[in-house]
């Protein structure tokens, strides 16, 4: 008799325990927070690479900002009707570097603020800052003007990879993020137009 009472209660907490897992479907939460569109990094700069100097003009200190296209696209591309609601509102950004030489030394990196709005199936372009001045004053950056080459390589010239990514939130809320967006960046005390 207590074989079977044991047996029951094993039976019933084991279709309990599966019901429960079943009707949660996405314990995540991700099916009900998934935004319907995907935003994305269309091109920065033109598509061409940077020349950054860490001195402009010879003396000042100045940021470094570009040009980036951002693209917001509805994720079904069958859907006849569209909202507002789909437009994305970017927010922020973040910008890191990694060096295309031989050194590992980077810019740090920085986040910074937008207050851009992407309407749905559409581009919009939008200034960013890749590079502050204040990381300029410190090395690796500093190095190119104050001993004229870069201490830990000895190189005259830093090539770097500049990745930014962007997010923001849909009208309805969602949150959205874009894939790393990638510009080569070449830092010099000063560049010289030829």
């Amino acid at each position: 008799m207590i074989k079977k009472v044991l047996m029951l209660a094993s039976m019933i907490l084991a279709a309990t325990l599966t019901l429960g897992l079943i009707g949660c479907g996405d314990a995540g939460g991700e099916a009900e927070t998934k935004a319907p569109v995907i935003l994305y990094i269309n091109q920065m700069n033109e598509g061409d690479q940077y020349q950054a100097s860490v001195l402009t003009g010879g003396t000042a200190y100045q940021e470094d900002e570009i040009i980036i296209d951002l693209g917001n696209y509805a994720i079904n591309p069958n859907i006849d009707l569209t909202s507002f609601y789909m437009d994305v509102i970017c927010k922020g950004y973040e910008v890191s570097y990694f060096r295309k030489d031989t050194g590992t030394r980077v810019p740090a990196t920085f986040t910074g603020s937008l207050n851009t709005i992407v309407p749905v199936n559409n581009t919009v372009s939008t200034s960013i800052i890749i590079c502050r001045a204040s990381q300029k004053q410190m090395p690796p950056l500093e190095d190119l003007c104050l001993y004229g080459y870069d201490q830990e390589t000895g190189l005259t010239e830093i090539h770097t990879t500049c990745r930014v990514v962007v997010w923001g939130e849909t009208f309805a809320g969602e949150e959205v993020v874009t894939d790393p967006g990638h510009l080569t960046v070449n830092f010099a005390c000063t560049w010289t137009s030829i």
